[in-house]
């Protein structure tokens, strides 16, 4: 399976990048529900965590969904 991390730097370096087009869902350890993040929110990532405008941190083992331009680039299986 690829990284989360490795689809975020595939499109920042695939040319025609638009961040305001990325949208990552993840689960939240606050609501049981999923929580997203728009790419605009994104201020940098580093090996483990995507820190956002709001100064919170998004561990990349709680992303379970990556979709730039409607095309869905990274979705984790049900069982990971």
């Amino acid at each position: 399976m690829v990284h989360p991390r490795e689809i975020l730097n595939e499109i920042k370096w695939r040319p025609g990048f638009d961040l305001s087009a990325l949208v990552i869902y993840y689960r939240d350890r606050v609501r049981p529900d999923h929580g997203f993040i728009e790419g605009v929110q994104i201020k940098n990532w580093d090996k483990s965590f995507i820190y956002t405008d709001k100064d919170s941190a998004i561990p990349f083992h709680r992303i379970e969904e990556i979709i730039h331009r409607g095309e869905v680039m990274f979705k984790r299986k049900k069982n990971e």
